[in-house]
């Protein structure tokens, strides 16, 4: 009973680790910081725009980010960063990119050129789509 007991505590800490890694895992990484870990890794770069008072943005981090197929796609394909686009570096970024609305997802190659853009919030089986077209371009361009 002892032995089965342990069996099913350690099945249950393996599922519950495997179902915490299908997020999206966005690195905490400044721009430059992210374009060498694309470089490293051959994947290009997404960058989340978002605001504290937006709700579609709080609505794509929990109904989109944290879907399996998005999560693995992303963490496999691209360097994924979150920026406030109105503190520290995402102000300079936003502006520079001339963001309008939020959410606005930009991918970029290793080279920090824009390749997609992303305006407005999709549901999870669309910005996965968004994804493949983002990853897709890059592969073209080279």
């Amino acid at each position: 009973m002892k032995k089965s007991l342990i069996g099913f505590s350690a099945l249950v800490l393996m599922l519950g680790a495997l179902t915490a890694q299908a997020e999206v895992h966005f690195k905490d990484l400044s721009f430059k910081d992210a374009q060498a870990q694309a470089k490293k890794e051959h994947k290009i770069i997404m960058i989340d725009y978002y605001t504290n008072w937006c709700g579609w943005c709080k609505r794509l981090d929990k109904d989109v980010y944290a879907k399996d197929e998005v999560g693995f796609y992303a963490d496999s394909n691209i360097v994924s960063l979150k920026l406030n686009a109105e503190q520290g570096e995402g102000v300079t970024l936003a502006r520079d990119s001339k963001i309008m609305g939020y959410p606005t997802i930009i991918f970029y190659n290793e080279n920090g050129e824009e390749i997609h853009r992303q305006v407005g919030y999709q549901v999870a089986k669309d910005f996965l789509v968004t994804l493949h077209t983002a990853v897709s371009k890059n592969k073209h361009a080279n």
